[in-house]
């Protein structure tokens, strides 16, 4: 479990993007690591200290995830 958990388990409900982006962020690590195959909500979860249903709060799936991460990588090659 990562040593941000307690501080994530705050965020959750305080802040729900941070939360967000906590989950686009690890998905982002995992998939640089290993391959998007491997980017699962248990793996993101393990790395976030968040739980699976948290994860599922802000992406249904991994598709909505995905949609999510091209989306801002899209954004950031226009500014």
């Amino acid at each position: 479990m990562d040593n941000n958990s307690s501080n994530n388990a705050y965020n959750r409900k305080k802040e729900p993007e941070l939360n967000k982006q906590l989950i686009i962020d690890a998905a982002t690590e995992i998939g640089a690591e290993t391959d998007w195959h491997q980017v699962t909500f248990q793996a993101i979860a393990d790395k976030t200290g968040l739980s699976k249903g948290g994860i599922i709060h802000h992406f249904r799936n991994k598709e909505e995830l995905l949609d999510e991460l091209m989306s801002q990588s899209l954004s950031e090659l226009t500014y």
